[in-house]
């Protein structure tokens, strides 16, 4: 029984080799084929068997594919890149506004110091928002945090110094 199911499974038709070329219609007209080779065993010789697979009607729904895939992709970048201007300007509006409120209390002949406080807290916390959208949107092409680097903390607490003082 065992001979005869290792007999069995050599007659099987295994393909043996696969390859694509062009074909000729009748009205001499050119195609792609694709070409499958199975050696088939009769008795002691072997026959090969082979099909031909017009590729026509399958490379067109390739083709197809790949233009769903692309457009798809176009259209969530769009998606993306609104979503993005929305995220971004809106803060950057505020901003603008909340500094002209801020430049406006500050001139004249009597600036209300005590009326800037607000519009610039604001500034701040917009400006924060979009920083935090920034990095969100560079985490989603770019998983890996950035790297980091010592700080010179002098150098910064002289800058902001020397940037506070321009008032005075």
């Amino acid at each position: 029984m065992r001979a005869r199911r290792r007999g069995h499974r050599c007659q099987r038709a295994r393909p043996r080799g696969i390859g694509h070329s062009q074909g000729v219609k009748k009205n001499s007209t050119e195609f792609p084929v694709e070409l499958s080779i199975s050696p088939v065993r009769n008795g002691e010789s072997v026959l090969f068997v082979g099909c031909l697979r017009d590729m026509t009607e399958r490379n067109a729904l390739r083709l197809a594919r790949g233009e769903v895939s692309r457009v798809t992709q176009r259209l969530a970048m769009s998606e993306m890149a609104a979503s993005i201007v929305r995220e971004i300007g809106r803060p950057l509006e505020a901003i603008t506004a909340n500094a002209n409120a801020a430049l406006g209390r500050q001139s004249g002949s009597a600036p209300n110091l005590e009326g800037v406080r607000s519009p610039l807290q604001r500034v701040v916390e917009d400006s924060q928002h979009v920083s935090e959208v920034i990095e969100k949107i560079r985490l989603i092409f770019n998983p890996d945090p950035p790297p980091r680097a010592p700080l010179d903390i002098n150098n910064l607490i002289s800058r902001d110094y020397h940037i506070s003082s321009w008032g005075d």
